[in-house]
Parts: C-alpha cells; sequence; structure tokens
C-alpha cells in the first residue's frame, strides 16, 4: 500500500490534499466493485500486500492469451489453453479444470469467465503454473529455507526463465522486496521511512531476502511473458488442427 501512495504523491506532485481525495475515491471504487470484477479482487489483495505485485502482470498476459488466441466455441477451448500454459499437468489433472471451468462459467464459456476463472484460481493459491515454480524454487539451493537472495533468485531464473533481461529480473526482485519490507515494517510500526527500509535491507538474510512464495508470482510472470509468441503460436496451431479434425490432439501427437 505505501508503494502505491508513494507512486499518487510522485503523480500529483505531492499535493496531499489531491493524494488523499484520488486515494479514497480509488479505494471507494474497489470496495463498490471488487465482487464483481476478479480483477478489482487481485488489485485490492495486492495493495493489501496479500500477494507479490507480478500476480496481476501474469494475470494480464494470461488475459490476452484468452481474449485473443482462442474462438471459445465451447469449454473444450480451455482444455487447449490448459495444455498450452500447464504442460507439466497430467491429461486427468487438466480434464477436472474443464469441469470446474464449465461448471464455474455457468455452462456459458466466455473469454471473461475464463479470466475470472484463472484469477479465482490465483486467490486460492491453486494456480498450477505458480505452484509448479514454487515447487522448482524449492528446489534451488539456498541459505534460508523459504527465502532467497537475490543472486540465488538470479541462478535459478538461468534455468527457469533464461531468456528474461537481467534488468527486468533485478527491478522485480527489488520491487517485491521493497513492497514486503514497507508491509511488514507499516504493519509492525505504524509507519516506515526510506531510511528504515535501507537498514533494514541490510539487517539478517530474511531482510535482503525474499519468500520463495513470492517470488513463485514474479517467475510465473516471467516464464510465460518469456514464452508469450510461443504460447501464442501452440494455441493457434491446436485451434486449427481442433476445428480441421473436430477434436483437440493429445499431447505427443
Amino acid at each position: 500500500m505505501n508503494l502505491f501512495i508513494d507512486f499518487l504523491h510522485q503523480r500529483y506532485a505531492g499535493v496531499t490534499q489531491v493524494v488523499g481525495c484520488a486515494l479514497y475515491d480509488i479505494l471507494r471504487a474497489l470496495e463498490q466493485n471488487y465482487s464483481n470484477h476478479k480483477h478489482i479482487l487481485l488489485f485490492a489483495q495486492q495493495l493489501c500486500g496479500y500477494i507479490d505485485s507480478s500476480s496481476f502482470r501474469y494475470m494480464l498476459l494470461l488475459s490476452e492469451l484468452c481474449y485473443e488466441c482462442l474462438p471459445w466455441n465451447s469449454y473444450r477451448d480451455f482444455e487447449i489453453l490448459a495444455q498450452v500454459l500447464y504442460p507439466h499437468l497430467e491429461d486427468e489433472y487438466i480434464e477436472d479444470l474443464v469441469v470446474e471451468v464449465n461448471s464455474f462459467s455457468e455452462s456459458s464459456i466466455s473469454p471473461k469467465s475464463v479470466v475470472d476463472y484463472l484469477v479465482t484460481l490465483l486467490l486460492r493459491d491453486q494456480d498450477p503454473k505458480v505452484l509448479k515454480m514454487n515447487q522448482k524454487l524449492l528446489e534451488g539451493p539456498v541459505r534460508e529455507v523459504g527465502y532467497m537472495s537475490e543472486t540465488e533468485y538470479l541462478m535459478a531464473l538461468d534455468k527457469l526463465a533464461p531468456g528474461t533481461p537481467d534488468r527486468l529480473r533485478h527491478h522485480l526482485f527489488v520491487q517485491a522486496l521493497n513492497g514486503h519490507q514497507h508491509d511488514h515494517m507499516v504493519s509492525e510500526q505504524g509507519g516506515v521511512t526510506e531510511d528504515q527500509v535501507g537498514v533494514a535491507r541490510h539487517q539478517g538474510s530474511a531482510r535482503d531476502s525474499m519468500s520463495i512464495e513470492s517470488l513463485s508470482y514474479v517467475t510465473a510472470y516471467l516464464s510465460v511473458l518469456q514464452d508469450l509468441p510461443v504460447l501464442r503460436e501452440k494455441c493457434s496451431q491446436l485451434v486449427d488442427v481442433t476445428i480441421a479434425s473436430g477434436r483437440i490432439p493429445k499431447r505427443g501427437m
């Protein structure tokens, strides 16, 4: 939340009254609309520090795939999306997801209903890609269980998202770390200064490391961002094959 308030101060040149009004309007809009719009709920969770900010970036990429790459003629189009997004899942698990999204959409599939379902998975900590990235990060060598320093994380990304720019990796790690420190120190002390954040960053391993749980969202985002052109092409190919043959080809065929 503090990072968002800092952004508002920069946006409105530090005019406290304007920042206060803008913040009130935004929070009021979130309160009024979050129940009907899953993206708004995700944004609110992010502001509260319950979920890393990369989760929203990740979901925007998934939304792009949903709206631009699939025709949504039936709920089976979700099977295509799941095969492309979650290649590590077994066919039985993908079938369970297809049944669940059909029920969630009340048998009326659309890009919006699918995106809402994917956001729901994310908010439930059930997103398959995020869970997979969490598992992969936990397998890496770390000096503190459940946490990674930036050096440790960048080494892990060399395997999990090797095509992503170093500058972007660094930026997202620092942003996640700063956001975590802001939220933690605000909850403990009722306020925080930039000097306190700077001191905290150099105190103990937990202060200059980030939880693997939070980094899982960053990694999922970077993985999809890196592979987005390939994912789009795979979706297009599967749609063409399905239209021509009348059925979705099994993986490996």
